[in-house]
């Protein structure tokens, strides 16, 4: 029997996935079986006997095209982004006073749920191995980082002096 990539002669009873002159792998469909043996067993066409070798994937699951590595993790945005705006809620909580017209509850609100969302999707695509996954991972999260970052803006503001005044 040849190897069919470099045509070398291989011995009579060899069943390696590989071909030891070139190392090319063979197919299952190959058919390599002892000499002694008129028909291959199904089970001694289809051993692998390298583990280096990688088996295809079985029918349902997702081809190796769709699959991405994870994206690599931007620490500096994602607590800029946490971090940032309970830092503004601060600033304008102390320099705007008790005052109700103090712009210290819009920017909590409006810039600790862009914040929040920013950061669900950073994480998100962070986590996710394919696209499906990074999207409903980032959806989730975006729902639990952005009441989370509500909640440091509304910290950022007890922290800045400023107090609820109900008439």
């Amino acid at each position: 029997m040849n190897c069919p990539h470099c045509h070398g002669e291989l011995p009579v009873d060899y069943a390696g996935a590989k071909c030891p002159q070139c190392g090319a792998a063979f197919s299952p469909e190959r058919g390599v079986y002892a000499a002694s043996t008129s028909e291959p067993s199904p089970a001694h066409r289809f051993a692998n006997t390298d583990p280096t070798i990688k088996q295809p994937a079985p029918a349902g699951l997702e081809p190796e095209a769709q699959r991405r590595p994870p994206e690599k993790f931007r620490t500096i945005p994602f607590f800029l982004l946490l971090l940032g705006p309970p830092v503004l809620t601060l600033l304008a909580a102390a320099l705007g006073g008790d005052s109700e017209e103090s712009a210290s509850i819009p920017i909590g609100l409006l810039s600790g749920g862009a914040g929040g969302i920013a950061c669900g999707i950073l994480l998100g695509r962070r986590i996710g191995r394919t696209w499906l996954t990074k999207i409903m991972l980032g959806l989730m999260l975006v729902a639990v980082m952005a009441p989370v970052c509500i909640f440091l803006c509304f910290m950022g503001c007890t922290l800045g002096g400023w107090k609820l005044n109900i008439r």
